[in-house]
């Protein structure tokens, strides 16, 4: 298990990010994965000690645990391993998915690191 940027896989990132491009250069799959990036499924909180799978998390109202949720990509940079160090850059994994002004997406890309 990988835990740090030191042992992030760019080459695996770089090699998945030239595949999903061509995958997306069909409009139907395009729509496919659109709609596996937006959605998001719930995960136990324990998921969020996890070392390099990236989630997202929901505040609830107060005396409430906030809700923690996974989705496509939290989960590929996972395979992969996170960039960054701490603070605001510890949740970023290697592939982003670029989308235009109207929310269409348009790319993947390496995400810049900080």
């Amino acid at each position: 298990m990988f835990e740090s940027s030191e042992h992030a896989d760019r080459g695996l990132a770089d090699c998945l990010i030239v595949r999903l491009n061509i995958l997306i250069r069909d409009p139907d799959v395009k729509k496919v994965v659109t709609r596996l990036i937006e959605k998001r499924v719930s995960a136990k909180e324990e998921l969020l000690d996890h070392p390099t799978i990236i989630v997202h998390t929901v505040e609830q109202p107060e005396g409430f645990a906030p809700k923690v949720e996974v989705g496509f990509l939290g989960l590929l940079n996972g395979l992969i391993g996170r960039v960054g160090g701490s603070g605001p850059h510890q949740a970023y994994g290697l592939v982003t998915a670029v989308f235009d002004d109207n929310g269409e997406l348009e790319c993947f890309r390496r995400t810049k690191e900080p």
